[in-house]
Parts: structure tokens; C-alpha cells; sequence
């Protein structure tokens, strides 16, 4: 289990994810998944191609409690490490500013699914997951 947290800070939105029903011989059909909870529906991140999305770790700092995006010298030595574990390809550069693993920063261009991860030494990793769309 990880020891600190995650999330797209700039670039995304979180939006209710919709089933359309699926429609056979102009029979309409209900979508297959189980729909949710009315009060807690299905959400993903969704970010427009071309956009420049910021992804920050949020880690409890000594003294300071929990800090989103800390610098490096605040966390022990235990820095960040940033990859996607599926992407389009090719996948999108990732930039880090020196000092600063804990904030990551890319622009997909491709449409598609993505899932983006933070490694943090001696403290696991977590999965941002998003889908990119084309802006129409």
C-alpha cells in the first residue's frame, strides 16, 4: 500500500460516465453493466487532446503534515519516479522539474486510454488512470 496519495491537479475534468444503450434492430436495450447507485455513479478523468495535464503526489511531510506536490527535499530521500504503464503510443514526455519529482507534467496527443504512474522508493506506487478525447 502506498504511502502517500495522487491526483490530476490541472488538465482534467471528472465527468459521470454514461452508458448509452445499446440499440439492435431498432430495439432498444438497456447497457449490459450494472448501473450504479444513483447517488455515487460511475466517474472518470477526462482530458482533451493536446492538453497539458499536471499530475501531484500528496505526501505527509514531517512537521508539515500532508503537502501536495512537496519538494524533493522534504521527502527523505524517498523521491518519485514517473511512467506510463499504458499509454498511446507513442507515449507523451513526461517533465519533472529538477527538485520536484513529486509533480509531474505531459501532453497527450493520442486519443485513448492512459494510465500514468507515480513510484515513490520505499513507499509503492499508485495509478492515475484517464481517458483522452478528442475535442469536438
Amino acid at each position: 500500500m502506498p504511502n502517500f496519495d495522487a491526483i490530476i491537479t490541472a488538465g482534467a475534468e471528472l465527468v459521470i460516465w454514461e452508458d448509452p444503450p445499446l440499440v439492435v434492430s431498432d430495439v432498444i436495450i438497456e447497457p449490459a453493466r450494472t448501473n450504479p447507485e444513483p447517488a455515487y455513479p460511475h466517474k472518470y478523468w477526462r482530458v482533451w487532446q493536446n492538453t497539458l495535464v499536471t499530475v501531484q503526489a500528496t505526501v505527509d511531510v514531517v512537521g508539515s503534515g500532508m503537502v501536495q506536490g512537496p519538494l524533493d527535499v522534504d521527502l527523505d530521500g524517498h523521491l518519485f519516479t514517473a511512467f506510463f504503464a499504458q499509454a498511446q503510443w507513442p507515449p507523451p514526455s513526461i517533465s519533472q522539474a529538477a527538485g520536484h519529482s513529486s509533480s509531474a507534467s505531459f501532453t497527450p496527443s493520442r486519443v485513448g486510454f492512459y494510465s500514468f504512474v507515480f513510484l515513490r522508493a520505499q513507499g509503492g506506487r499508485l495509478f492515475v488512470p484517464f481517458w483522452v478525447e478528442e475535442l469536438s
